[in-house]
């Protein structure tokens, strides 16, 4: 099976209502939702983004100590989950009204809630997709330069080449050298190179090991 973190955007649901997907949902949006609500509702939305604020503080610190995964899972059961079980006390008894700020944000936190559960267990994952977000945010400002892919054939090698120069980013590797080696690697090698290998992540694991031995 694999994971996807989102937000509740339902444009999502195709991919994330397959069986074999395990949907996560984005702490930062919840937040997000309350500090709209912070003008209208102040006591109601700082008390709920002192909680999520909390959590993060948390996670933050795990990182600085650099947790393994079982640990960074033993690190959310313990700490942050009582931060979470507070917050969702909270949720059921508010009462905001209707069409408000306040109404809208616990509404959303409450639909999304057994997304927002999934990273306690998954040591992969993070409080929301914030830095997938921002990855995109290049694709969404070039927008109108590339508003026609000339086919839907090349609209979706675009996508595909647009995530794999994104994971090149995230494993600290040239996407440029990347796949120069990697075309080379197809030409030459392709009958006996399994495709896992190719992967930016892959290739970011083989140049570490190489500086090590050097």
């Amino acid at each position: 099976s694999g994971l996807i973190q989102v937000d509740g955007y339902t444009g999502y649901n195709l991919v994330a209502e397959r069986p074999d997907i395990v949907r996560a949902g984005c702490w930062a949006h919840v937040r997000r939702k309350f500090f709209e609500a912070l003008r209208s509702s102040p006591i109601e939305a700082t008390r709920a983004m002192a909680l999520i604020r909390a959590m993060y503080r948390l996670e933050a610190a795990g990182r600085v100590a650099r947790l393994d995964g079982p640990a960074r899972v033993a690190m959310r059961q313990a700490e942050i989950r009582p931060l979470i079980n507070e917050l969702r006390t909270w949720l059921d008894t508010v009462d905001p009204p209707p069409r408000t700020p306040l109404y809208e944000a616990v509404t959303y936190a409450r639909k999304q809630w057994s997304t927002l559960l999934v990273f306690l267990d998954r040591s992969e994952l993070t409080l929301d997709n914030n830095g997938a977000e921002r990855r995109q945010r290049p694709v969404a400002q070039g927008r109108r330069s590339w508003m026609f892919a000339g086919s839907n054939g090349g609209a979706e090698s675009a996508a595909i080449l647009f995530s794999l120069f994104g994971s090149c980013q995230i494993v600290g590797i040239d996407p440029d050298r990347w796949l120069r080696d990697t075309l080379d690697a197809l030409s030459t090698d392709r009958a006996r190179k399994p495709w896992a290998d190719l992967t930016p992540a892959a290739y970011a694991q083989r140049a570490t090991a190489a500086a090590a031995a050097v």
